[in-house]
């Protein structure tokens, strides 16, 4: 007799923003993980992956004011650098769209609320 044993996976889908400005990367502090990281997060419901890209980049630090990188908007539409895939845990996994955005403007101001959270 044998037994088989079947693992749910448990998979996300997520974004990550590399924004750039005057030849530096954007990145934050996360508390948690103990690093510096660019910014991003999780789709949520029917979003497109640029929609959750900006979403994202404005609930973190602000932002408002991006473009996505030419580079990645072939075809008329905003296509990610990459895809990620980021293993969690053994049953959770993320599938990470990667996309360069740069600042519109040449000063950013970042969100004084996020700033202070801890």
């Amino acid at each position: 007799m044998y037994l088989l044993i079947l693992t749910i996976m448990n998979r996300h889908f997520t974004v990550t923003a590399y924004i750039r400005n005057n030849n530096k990367i954007l990145l934050m502090f996360h508390t948690k993980l103990n690093k510096w990281l660019p910014l991003g997060g999780h789709m949520e419901g029917s979003e497109l992956p640029e929609e959750t890209v900006l979403r994202e980049v404005q609930e973190e630090s602000g932002i408002t004011d991006l473009t996505f990188d030419t580079l990645s908007t072939e075809l008329g539409m905003i296509q990610p650098l990459g895809l990620q895939r980021n293993i969690i845990k053994a049953d959770h996994e993320h599938l990470d769209l990667i996309y360069i955005l740069s600042l519109m403007s040449k000063k950013a101001k970042i969100c004084a609320g996020l700033a202070k959270r801890k």
